[in-house]
């Protein structure tokens, strides 16, 4: 994905930075970024690991990664930031990935997230809270009855355009803004009130400099729970009244709870690069009462702007605005 630079001032900065979550993922992540590192990138370079970790524990998974690439050079590790927690920090590891580039401290930074959530523990959790379906994921239909747990995972090459000409790469699109806010309402349950999401999306429409009548695509949260589905709704309809196209992948991927950003985020660009808008997985009847432009079967042809969202436990919102390749 390309962002845009604000000027090349990366003085003594290595070149490659990766911002993941700190969770026992160094085995996939050097598998990811083995390649790219080995053969364009051979001196030093900084691994970001961003979470609640403590630093021994960040730092040994640093070197993990490291070793898994057979890495001889320095190896730089920066630990002490924090990952919000919940569905949106991933979302806000590429957010701050663009911004490394956007401030002149990277010319790339790998960015994404990893969740393999299904443990016996896990699923009793969410069973007490009512939150999962015995029926399979619908997001967004009249008889939606919670989501189904997923594992998944996706991980972003993020890169200046110029930096990309220099490669003779091609991207799959740019990274235009972002916009996150947190409520704390409720552990679990979403704030009746949309203000606070609201919030979040009109951040990352400012900030990216987007008129909302411009988003043509918009890939929801979409849990398949009642609350969460009406919510997002109630935003959908109060900013976007052109009814976009909007689709939820969890009926075709499961919740992957930390990992939904991330690949909410790859789905958008593949959707911008190939011109393919997918269905909604799992929807069978649309609730009416949502009144919003679910899309039930693929949808075909250019969009210029797609906007992805997540909205998390403990009220945390977040929203991702990506727009076609620059050099398209």
């Amino acid at each position: 994905s390309i962002v845009n630079e604000k000027e090349d001032n990366h003085g003594e900065y290595p070149n490659v930075w990766v911002v993941v979550p700190a969770r026992n993922e160094a085995e996939v992540i050097a598998d990811s970024l083995g390649s790219l590192l080995q053969q364009d990138y051979p001196g030093e370079f900084n691994i970001v690991l961003v979470d609640d970790q403590s630093t021994d524990k960040t730092t040994a998974i640093a070197e993990n990664i490291a070793q898994e690439l057979n890495r001889s050079a320095k190896l730089h590790i920066v630990t002490g930031k924090t990952l919000p927690a919940g569905w949106k920090g991933k979302l806000w590891a590429i957010a701050q990935g663009a911004e490394l580039i956007r401030e002149g401290l990277a010319n790339i930074v790998i960015a994404g997230g990893i969740e393999t959530p299904i443990t016996p523990l896990t699923i009793a959790g969410f069973q007490k809270m009512g939150a999962l379906s015995n029926s399979g994921s619908a997001p967004f239909d009249i008889n939606r009855s919670g989501f189904v747990l997923g594992e998944g995972a996706a991980v972003l090459i993020l890169e200046s355009q110029q930096h990309a000409a220099q490669r003779q790469q091609a991207s799959y699109g740019e990274i235009l803004g972002f916009g996150a806010s947190a409520d704390g309402y409720h552990m679990s349950a979403p704030n009746p009130d949309p203000h606070t999401g609201l919030q979040a999306v009109l951040q990352c429409l400012e900030r990216s400099q987007t008129s909302p009548e411009t988003i043509e695509f918009i890939h929801a949260h979409g849990t398949g729970t009642k609350l969460n589905d009406q919510n997002e709704a109630k935003i959908i309809q109060q900013l976007f009244p052109q009814a976009p196209f909007t689709m939820s992948s969890k009926g075709a991927t499961g919740h992957t709870l930390g990992a939904s950003g991330s690949i909410g985020t790859a789905l958008c660009l593949l959707s911008l690069k190939h011109e393919v808008l997918p269905a909604t997985v799992g929807l069978q009847n649309i609730d009416p009462s949502l009144g919003i432009n679910v899309l039930r079967k693929p949808h075909y042809g250019k969009i210029n702007r797609a906007l992805c969202l997540s909205f998390g436990f403990g009220g945390q919102n977040a929203a991702l605005i990506l727009g076609r390749s620059p050099a398209e």
